[in-house]
């Protein structure tokens, strides 16, 4: 389901956001046989958005980034908008739409919710971790 638990009315607009954002995603043309989901992560500045870009350039993965989405659709905090990413997941997932969540937070908390939703949907898991030196971190 969600990262968080969500109550209330924050639960219903997750699933209206989530709703609102689906029908503007330009999904690949070609689908999986058992769908991957991608989880990128690392340090503000190590490359995430460049390496998931790379990803969707080379196989049939639809990006899924924190930072288009709040800008996109002036979402408020990182949690509601991992919530309506995790409901994209599984409206698209079970579809065997290949996904790249690219942003998603550090912690292992996180990393585990992201195995969780692929195995809820019978997808793979994989999880990148991005570095860079700190040199090329400051430059960005």
């Amino acid at each position: 389901m969600t990262r968080s638990t969500v109550e209330g009315n924050h639960a219903m607009d997750t699933s209206a956001l989530a709703a609102r954002i689906l029908p503007d995603l330009t999904l690949p043309s070609q689908h999986w046989i058992q769908p991957v989901l991608v989880g990128v992560f690392g340090v503000p500045g190590a490359g995430k958005t460049e390496v998931a870009h790379t990803l969707a350039r080379r196989f049939p993965l639809l990006i899924l980034s924190t930072d288009a989405l709040r800008l996109r659709y002036g979402l408020e905090s990182g949690v509601i908008t991992h919530q309506v990413m995790d409901c994209l997941a599984g409206q698209l997932l079970p579809q065997h739409i290949g996904i790249v969540f690219d942003g998603i937070h550090l912690g292992r908390t996180d990393r585990r919710a992201v195995e969780k939703l692929a195995g809820a949907h019978q997808a793979v898991a994989l999880l990148l971790y991005v570095v860079a030196d700190s040199i090329v971190i400051e430059r960005r």
